[in-house]
């Protein structure tokens, strides 16, 4: 039977009409010889009478069936369009919000569909991605869409999915379980009260809202219904909600004589309720310590969610308003045991209220029934940067290095895993396991030993140096002896000793109050034969940015620096030499008219412009040592280079850069570099040479065996860079019988000064920053 089509409804959106002529479109292909004339018949017959005068009257003078299907079409849609106003759609698209119970996939379906009405054409795209960020309204989630860069649709979309599906509440884990509905049948258990003359006050017992908490009535099907009906609601999203950080937290405290509990709240809706058994001694402290206990148990407990936020305590016991007091100390002949428990608090920034039982009668529910299982530790859940190797061999190699330190963790140490890992109990207190079985200590990550070689290596991977190494490695990972192994993988380094200089004496510029106030611009190479690098550099936090270019002309310098200005923000200083590159017109003007000031450097003093000059000179080592062939290797080693660089610690500014101009760390990814043991020391022709330190000769000088041709030199302990000290000498040197009195003082370096005092000799004068206004007029650079 051929289905039947229905009229067309002149009265409809213009989305149902386009529906309409997409499905009489899709009808007539099923016909054969359906084409010119005839598709314009049957589509005037289906219409039906009002959609046809509409046609007519729009074709006039012409009539409908002379006209070819396509140009009914426009004109049906053109009418049906019009009517809709298409302003009015898109003020609609662009006051829509996301609600607060509102899935993000249904946010944003509703807004593909009202974006269809809009007739943005080739800037939907971008629309759809500016109201999904600005609607979302999530709490913290519209500033992690706008650091994104260069973000798309389809990206904000992905990462509001994510977003929403990290944070949602597994409402999952909270399903009934046969121990939380055998506790209802632990309270008839207890006895039958006499409550004969409260009756009259149970008038709703065993319905939805009142009746479960008294004993007075004996449990039926209509009870047990209504029990597991209220526990359904109560782990519901209308009761429930997420923790965010930016609504103020209360935590409300309880105790009875069998345990104590707590929940914490945002907006009057439950976050997180957490509740344990009293142990016999504490059963037995009075009801002001069991109500203290409370407080300070639950704060430690929900640690991760109050420290270093402003939050309120609510308990009804009012004497705790004044042990706990914030702004008030406790009195000296108070127990020793709330002493401690108020200290402890002080770390903490809250207010304490008191309200009655009645108000908190869910908390004292809590503390009645506490839970009988081990509770999680909130601590488990660690945000670290990614490490250079895959979880399961992380969780592998821990269990077969550290199996009986996991296990000493759970059940505790005995006197023979004491004797085998001093270290690790030394640390008892701070280390912790993972659902998992991963060893951390606090926020760290313990790697075993097999694996501590390519996190070294990726650590190394930007030829940064040993404090800025060690800067890395505090925010991810550790083992015994960590701080010798990174000095060791840096010092061995064999690109990194060829190419590294000695320090400059320079007088610093007058150091800058906030972020981006002055930067210093210079341009360097050329890399590769043709390639030029622009080095763009902030006084305050000292984070760089390189532009590479083969015409290092006015041009190139105008458009990287407004590539930079349009992310940091206009500085108020640029500092830069006198190149033509820097000093056209074109370039002071363009600083000018955005409000930058720009000033030169003295004419051949490239100190003056130390903050570039020290940079780029890092940056040549770098480059030198990725020893690149092509322009895609260079750059991507650069990448590399300046993403580890704003992550490490800096040695004037004793930060990060990108914690200073970001107020963040940078997600890395590290890579590894293969490492060789030698020892440098600058030659007559200032090249680098392999040598030995065989004696000292007076304080400042020593005597190096040159292992190429076994030549004997004197150096100034400036000339020389110093790798491992002691280190043997090679086989080919050994077995020479020419040299055997030098080989013989090689053994007796133990009589050498120590390295520190070596090291001390090499360091630059000391500058004192407090006077910086006594200066030189030219401002000289930063060490």
């Amino acid at each position: 039977m051929e289905p039947a089509i229905q009229q067309l409804d002149i009265h409809s959106t213009s989305e149902a009409c386009e529906d309409y002529l997409e499905r009489f479109e899709i009808w007539s292909m099923t016909k054969k010889d359906m084409k010119g004339d005839k598709i314009v018949a049957h589509f005037l017959t289906f219409i039906g009478q009002e959609a046809y005068s509409l046609l007519k009257t729009l074709a006039y003078p012409d009539k409908p069936i002379s006209l070819p299907y396509t140009t009914l079409k426009e004109l049906l849609l053109n009418h049906v369009k019009c009517t809709s106003f298409e302003c009015r759609e898109r003020a609609k698209f662009h006051k829509m919000i996301r609600q607060d119970n509102q899935k993000v996939k249904d946010f944003i379906l509703e807004l593909q569909r009202q974006a269809a009405k809009c007739n943005f054409g080739d800037q939907l795209h971008v629309q759809l991605r500016d109201r999904l960020i600005a609607g979302i309204n999530i709490p913290g989630l519209e500033k992690e869409l706008l650091r994104m860069p260069n973000c798309s649709f389809q990206d904000a979309r992905t990462a509001c999915i994510n977003y929403e599906a990290v944070n949602e509440l597994d409402i999952q884990s909270m399903k009934i379980s046969n121990t939380l509905l055998s506790r209802h049948d632990e309270l008839q258990s207890q006895g039958r009260s006499n409550l004969r003359s409260f009756n009259r006050d149970c008038y709703s017992r065993g319905n939805m809202k009142g009746g479960l908490t008294r004993n007075c009535k004996a449990n039926n099907k209509e009870q047990e219904s209504c029990l597991r009906s209220l526990l359904k609601f109560l782990q519901s999203d209308a009761v429930l909600r997420t923790y965010s950080p930016s609504v103020h937290s209360v935590l409300i405290t309880d105790a009875s004589p069998v345990g104590i509990g707590a929940v914490l709240e945002q907006e009057g809706r439950p976050v997180i309720c957490v509740s344990r058994k009293l142990s016999v001694a504490e059963q037995g402290y009075s009801q002001t310590q069991r109500e203290a206990l409370a407080v300070f148990w639950a704060v430690k407990r929900l640690h991760k969610y109050l420290f270093g936020k402003k939050f309120t305590i609510v308990t009804d016991h009012e004497a705790l308003k004044f042990i706990y007091h914030p702004d008030k100390s406790l009195a000296r002949s108070s127990a020793a045991m709330v002493q401690r428990w108020s200290i402890a608090l002080s770390a903490y920034d809250y207010t304490i209220q008191h309200r009655s039982a009645k108000q908190i009668q869910h908390v004292d529910y809590i503390s009645r029934q506490p839970l009988q299982d081990r509770p999680v530790n909130t601590s488990d859940c660690l945000l670290v940067q990614p490490l250079p190797v895959r979880r399961p061999d992380l969780i592998r190699e821990t269990r077969r290095y550290f199996g009986c330190i996991l296990s000493a963790i759970r059940k505790g140490w005995n006197a023979n895993l004491k004797r085998r890992f001093p270290v690790y109990y030394s640390k008892r207190d701070e280390l912790s396991t993972t659902p998992d079985g991963i060893l951390c200590l606090n926020d760290r990550v313990v790697i075993p030993p097999s694996l501590r070689k390519p996190v070294l290596d990726d650590l190394h991977s930007g030829h940064l140096g040993v404090e800025k190494m060690k800067s890395l490695a505090r925010l991810t990972c550790w083992w015994p002896e960590i701080n010798a192994d990174i000095c060791r993988t840096a010092n061995n380094c064999e690109k990194c000793h060829k190419l590294k200089s000695l320090p400059s004496k320079w007088t610093p510029w007058p150091v800058s109050s906030e972020a981006w106030q002055r930067i210093h611009a210079d341009y360097c190479g050329p890399f590769l034969g043709k390639y030029y690098a622009l080095v763009i550099i902030d006084s305050f936090s000292k984070w760089p940015e390189v532009f590479f270019t083969t015409s290092p002309n006015s041009d190139f310098t105008i458009q990287a620096l407004r590539k930079v200005f349009s992310r940091e923000g206009v500085p108020m200083v640029l500092v830069t030499d006198n190149g033509s590159h820097f000093a056209a017109d074109a370039v002071t003007n363009w600083l000018n008219g955005i409000g930058c000031r720009h000033l030169f450097t003295a004419p051949r003093h490239p100190c003056s412009n130390g903050q570039a000059e020290n940079f780029v000179r890092t940056l040549k080592i770098a480059i030198d040592s990725i020893a690149a062939s092509t322009f895609n290797e260079l750059e991507r080693g650069v990448d590399t280079f300046l993403l580890q660089y704003r992550n490490a610690k800096h040695s004037v500014t004793k930060e990060t850069p990108s914690k200073l101009l970001k107020g963040r760390i940078l997600r890395s990814n590290m890579r590894c570099l293969e490492s060789a043991e030698v020892t440098y020391y600058r030659g007559n022709d200032l090249r680098p040479a392999t040598g030995i330190v065989v004696k000292n000769v007076g304080k400042s000088m020593v005597r190096i065996l040159d292992i190429n041709d076994l030549t004997i030199h004197n150096r100034h302990v400036d000339q020389i860079q110093y790798q491992n000290p002691g280190e043997s000498v090679p086989i080919s040197v050994v077995n020479s019988n020419t040299n055997e009195c030098i080989l013989d003082n090689t053994e007796s370096t133990s009589n050498t000064p120590s390295d520190r005092c070596k090291m001390n000799l090499r360091r630059g004068r000391t500058i004192d920053y407090r006077h910086l206004h006594s200066n030189s007029s030219c401002g000289g650079c930063d060490v």
